[in-house]
């Protein structure tokens, strides 16, 4: 079912924690496999069938839970550990106060005049500000700067 309200989450992960978590799933599977067996050995032996028959469901269970386990796995994707960011400058007049964002670039800093003019009046500019745009970053640094939230 594709419906266009269902969107396929992917979670990245890394190397030691997609090994860790094929290690759990493989040790799951297996000690399934091993309470299915004992199971099966039980119930031929003639003991105890109720708690063969528990074994055997548990061991089916465990089986279920590797299988959709791994399922997950298979639609996670590898992260290389660096997210990229976007780093923002906040330019503003000096006259007028007019503002507006734009790509940082290296070696602006706040309080830095640009050497650009204001678009409304032609009044030198400033950089006002300077923040890494994007996630739940962005909206922590536009708080403590006091800009209001980003739409």
């Amino acid at each position: 079912m594709s419906g266009s309200g269902e969107r396929e989450q992917r979670r990245e992960v890394s190397v030691g924690h997609l090994a860790l978590l094929m290690a759990l799933v493989i040790g799951l599977a297996a000690f399934s496999i091993l309470l299915i067996w004992l199971s099966v050995l039980d119930i031929r032996a003639g003991r105890d069938a109720m708690n063969a028959f528990f074994q055997f469901i548990m061991g089916l269970a465990g089986l279920a839970l590797a299988g959709k386990s791994l399922a997950d796995m298979t639609r996670m994707r590898l992260s290389s550990g660096e997210k990229p960011v976007e780093v923002v400058s906040v330019i503003q007049c000096v006259d007028c106060g007019h503002s507006a964002e734009r790509n940082f670039s290296d070696g602006e800093y706040v309080g830095m005049l640009t050497g650009e003019r204001c678009p409304e009046c032609g009044g030198p500019v400033y950089v006002a500000r300077i923040y890494v745009k994007g996630g739940g970053e962005e909206r922590r640094q536009r708080r403590i700067l006091g800009l209001p939230a980003a739409a």
